[in-house]
């Protein structure tokens, strides 16, 4: 962080192809890229247990009694029959996309509930309904944290899309394994039934 946050700063007296004299360069990380539990580290977001696990779009999951985890339909099981509520479209992927002013408001209720010595149990949940942990030290620090480094306000403001996925890994490491599971007749339900 100190060595970015001296890059961002500016640096004098560096020689710049085809410009005279010597030039003042600054450098700005804009993007890390990784599989999503590199992600999940890097940015501070909750991950797949989360209600709300995706680090780019707001949606929400469902709570699935008995297996301890959020499932996430298109249409909430929960709501009547005849017109369940919709949770997501895939088509409107732009319309509730977070942000960086979303994640420091979620980070902040978080952080205040820690503050007021909530219990584990209430940090946790709401942990769980926003996807984030807390304070992170590179996307949403503490001001504590923010103090020593200025110029790394960029990457904060860039906001989730700081740290995409890699879509090699996204691919490979989720959806090949749940595929082969699904071919292979092991893969189940939330009632743990095996889908043949």
């Amino acid at each position: 962080m100190e060595e970015l946050n001296l890059l961002a700063r500016g640096m004098l007296g560096d020689k710049v192809a085809g410009v005279d004299g010597i030039q003042e360069v600054r450098v700005h990380l804009l993007q890390l890229t990784s599989e999503m539990p590199g992600g999940n580290k890097v940015t501070g977001i909750k991950g797949s247990n989360g209600r709300q696990p995706s680090r780019f779009q707001d949606f929400h999951g469902v709570w699935v009694e008995g297996s301890n985890h959020h499932d996430f339909p298109d249409k909430d099981p929960s709501d009547r029959p005849a017109s369940p509520a919709k949770l997501f479209e895939k088509k409107y992927y732009n319309k509730n996309r977070r942000t960086a002013s979303s994640r420091t408001e979620a980070v902040n209720i978080i952080e205040a509930a820690r503050l007021q010595t909530r219990s584990k149990i209430c940090v946790e949940r709401l942990m769980q309904v926003s996807g984030y942990k807390g304070y992170f030290f590179m996307t949403c620090p503490s001001p504590v944290d923010r103090a020593p480094y200025p110029h790394m306000r960029y990457i904060r403001d860039i906001g989730p899309s700081s740290a995409p996925y890699d879509v090699m890994h996204l691919v490979l490491q989720n959806n090949v394994s749940n595929l082969w599971r699904l071919f292979s007749g092991v893969w189940k339900d939330s009632n743990q039934a095996p889908h043949k």
